[in-house]
Parts: structure tokens; sequence; C-alpha cells
């Protein structure tokens, strides 16, 4: 099952985002390890508050992203990084600042080989797609290009843009064409419209020929309709199930050719619906399986 863990931070939003010592990124490392996740997606920072480091085309606090990357890919967890722009989702000031994400991790993996992040994804959620939208996406991905630089480019796709269009074309659709690759946030508490919204994404990657991954929510703190929070913190069990099952759905459909896998958001969520606390109180540096037969 190929799956991708989410990491806003290091398990505890009353840590700092960016505070990733040695304890933190090996109990990391095991969730990884533990439940199978090829790929881990960074948060590194804002271009409304990191802007001192992105305008030097550093990213920010690099010497901990440094070590977590690296030990992320000496455990076979290949690593991404995730921004935004502004954090009001519909605020687009600045846009053109995004492409500079990309120049930082293209120095970042220049001066790092051992600790290089394999794409950008892009957190900025519009409620809908704009031409200011597009154009951030457009400067990212014409910066990569001049580069030269080897980032997969993503973002977040809400599923509103699944039913509305933009100039005449369904709003995922215009986003997709402006990346390499899409994630839709299937964010509900109903595995049957989590589905419909992942098959559809699929459906409009497959025609353009792009492929999207499947995000689904555990935090406590996402809206309840939008979370598997209470499913996943009170039967852990047939979460891991739902999980296999909704893999296997999207890996046997239709449109499977343009599927990338299953995407938990978060890494704090998960972890406290699977272990019943925060990282900062969990009290060793490794998990267990939680289940002899884990389905994982």
């Amino acid at each position: 099952m190929d799956k991708t863990i989410y990491v806003w931070n290091p398990g505890d939003l009353n840590l700092p985002w960016w505070d990733w010592g040695t304890s933190q990124i090996e109990l990391l490392i095991s969730v990884c390890q533990t439940h199978g996740f090829k790929r881990a997606v960074v948060f590194i920072g804002s271009l409304q508050w990191d802007w001192e480091y992105f305008q030097t085309e550093q990213i920010p606090h690099e010497e901990h992203f440094r070590d977590l990357f690296q030990a992320l890919r000496q455990s076979n967890v290949l690593p991404y990084a995730s921004f935004y722009l502004n954090d009001e989702p519909n605020n687009l000031t600045d846009w053109e600042r995004a492409a500079n994400v990309v120049s930082a991790l293209h120095h970042f993996n220049q001066a790092y080989p051992d600790s290089a992040v394999a794409g950008i994804d892009g957190d900025q959620e519009p409620s809908s797609i704009t031409e200011d939208y597009l154009n951030m996406n457009a400067a990212i991905m014409r910066r990569r290009n001049e580069l030269h630089a080897d980032l997969k480019l993503s973002a977040a796709l809400k599923p509103g843009w699944l039913f509305r269009d933009y100039a005449g074309t369904p709003m995922a659709v215009a986003a997709l064409r402006g990346l390499d690759s899409g994630m839709i946030m299937a964010y509900s508490q109903s595995p049957e419209t989590s589905r419909r919204w992942g098959n559809a994404a699929l459906a409009f990657a497959s025609a353009d020929d792009r492929a999207v991954s499947v995000a689904i929510e555990t935090s406590p703190r996402a809206p309840s309709a939008d979370s598997f929070w209470h499913i996943a913190r009170h039967d852990p069990r047939y979460f891991l199930e739902l999980l296999v099952s909704m893999d296997a759905n999207y890996s046997a459909g239709a449109h499977a050719k343009s599927y990338q896998g299953m995407v938990l958001h978060d890494y704090e969520g998960f972890f406290e619906a699977m272990y019943g606390v925060k990282t900062s109180a969990f009290t060793a540096n490794v998990v267990k399986k939680l289940y002899a037969d884990d389905m994982d």
C-alpha cells in the first residue's frame, strides 16, 4: 500500500513547527516505518511569515530540516516539502514570491544532496481558482524549469474545485494543468463521500495525463464533518482497515493509472489517534505495531 504522511510539526502544535531534534526525528521515522509510510510531506514555512529566509533563497531553519530529511532518506522515506503563501487562503497577494521556494529548495538540494527533497507541495487553498492562483503555480513551474531543478510540483486540490468551472474548465483540471500532480483533499467523516471525491479527482487527472494522491483528514482540530478523527481515535483497527479498503478502491478503479497513493493529514492527528497522546507526551522514541496482523 502506497501511503504518505503529511507533517506540519513534530507532533504537537504547541511545539515550534521547525524544531526537529534527535528524539522528534527518531519518533517520526519509527511511525513511518511501523505504519508503512513511503513519503513524508513536511512543512518548511510560509511566504507571509518566513520571507526573510525565502527572499535570500534559503529555507527557514535549514539545519533542522537538513538533519530531518537526511534521516528520512536513510530510512527509505522520501521527503517532500510543503509551503503556503499567506494565512488567509483567499489572499494571493505577492504570489510571485512563491517561485523563491523553488530556488531555496534547489540550492538546499545542491548543498545537501543526502538531504535532498523530491518535490514541493503547495498548500495555498483558495475557495475558487483565480488568475492569481494559476499565475503563482506558473511562476513556480517556470522557476523550476529555468533552474533545471529536480523537483516534482504538486498542490492541494479542494473538493469544491471538482464541481465548479474556471473559464469553462473544471477548476480542478485548471489547477492540475499547471502542476505535475495534485493532492485531492478528500476530507470527510463519511468514507463514501471521501471515495466519491477521490474517484472524481482521479477521473479528471486521468483525462489530462496527470497523477493525483488522495488525502484524508485525521486531525481533532478539523471540523468533525471533515475528519476521520472520531473513527481513528475510537476504533484504530477499523480505521486502518478502512485505509486498505480505500486504497484498493483507487488501485483497482477505472483511473488507477493516475492514482499516486493515500495521504494521511496529518502526523499530529494520526499519532494521537493511534497512541492516545501527543508526541511530546510519548515516553519512547519508537512505536510498535498496534496489532499482530497489522494491515499496514
